[in-house]
């Protein structure tokens, strides 16, 4: 879909992405003249997005007196600024909003890249937004409108209407999927962005001794006993199972279960259970460890199952 730009939006051919949209912060806009996603169905919308000044729009999509939909740094303050994506419920000036916001786990770095991701899950009701591949924030939202919301725009929103909230950096590779909503796998596929493990539920056995890393934690497996150990701000070591079994292994089985096994015998007959995560019955499930030390099991639309409680 064509974007019209508008005031001090200019095309960058000097950096990673080539061109990339550079905005001044002031007056540089991009907008459409249709809506690019349906917001009432579900959506996948991602971007990347380069700041050279906190605050601002990113994207939106928006009607003459609100924003259906809005991704944005939340404020110019280093201490509060933050990755957020938002929703409203009617197209109104006084239109309620519901926000997935990233903690300070997933900082919003001047002059550097980062993959944003944003979905809509219309059967269950819920947004979520992912930084760089990784499952951020999620809230369960009770309306959502989008007839009359038919401007989709980089750099500017209509907040209670009035337009603005130009973005000071650079946008690139944005893409909006209408009536689809991607899986945290296709996701991380899609930010292209290194610092995780992932595991998909395919039964697959990993051998006592096994050992994984991340930026801020380290994983082990070994004898029957998961260990998730944290790295950066914190030093604790959560533990799951128990040694003393020589020919254990560890499996994400295709019913989603994590479970540790004595034997690979035991494993492929799922029996004598170690230790399970009790997430049997979400086929199609994923677990990241993520660059923040944490273990987390998600479903299919990015809704936390289960987790080690390590992030640091």
């Amino acid at each position: 879909m064509p974007l019209t730009g508008t005031g001090g939006v200019t095309w960058d051919t000097s950096d990673l992405f080539n061109p990339a949209a550079s905005f001044d912060g002031t007056t540089g806009y991009m907008t459409t003249s249709r809506q690019a996603i349906n917001t009432t169905g579900s959506y996948t919308i991602s971007a990347w997005v380069k700041p050279e000044a906190l605050g601002g729009i990113i994207l939106s999509q928006y009607g003459s007196q609100a924003s259906c939909i809005r991704l944005s740094i939340t404020s110019t303050d280093p201490a509060t600024a933050a990755w957020r994506f938002a929703v409203t419920d009617s197209s109104s000036a006084s239109a309620t909003s519901t926000s997935a916001t990233a903690g300070s786990t997933y900082p919003v770095t001047l002059g550097a890249w980062t993959h944003l991701t944003a979905i809509y899950d219309a059967a269950d009701k819920r947004i979520t937004l992912y930084v760089n591949g990784t499952r951020a924030d999620s809230a369960g939202t009770s309306g959502v409108w989008s007839s009359g919301c038919d401007t989709f725009a980089l750099s500017r929103w209509n907040g209670g209407g009035t337009l603005g909230g130009y973005f000071d950096g650079k946008i690139a590779d944005v893409q909006a999927w209408n009536g689809v909503y991607l899986s945290p796998i296709q996701i991380a596929s899609l930010s292209g962005t290194p610092g995780y493990v992932l595991f998909p539920a395919d039964s697959h056995q990993y051998p006592t001794g096994s050992r994984w890393v991340t930026a801020h934690g380290q994983l082990s497996f070994n004898q029957g006993q998961l260990a998730v150990k944290e790295t950066g701000t914190g030093s604790s070591t959560a533990t799951f199972g128990a040694t003393g079994h020589p020919g254990a292994v560890l499996t994400l089985q295709a019913d989603g279960n994590l479970v540790s096994y004595p034997t690979a015998a035991d494993a492929t007959a799922q029996t004598n259970a170690i230790w399970a995560s009790g997430t049997a019955g979400n086929p199609g499930d994923v677990m990241f460890f993520q660059p923040d030390g944490n273990l987390v099991i998600y479903n299919g639309y990015g809704a936390v199952l289960w987790s080690s409680n390590t992030a640091n």
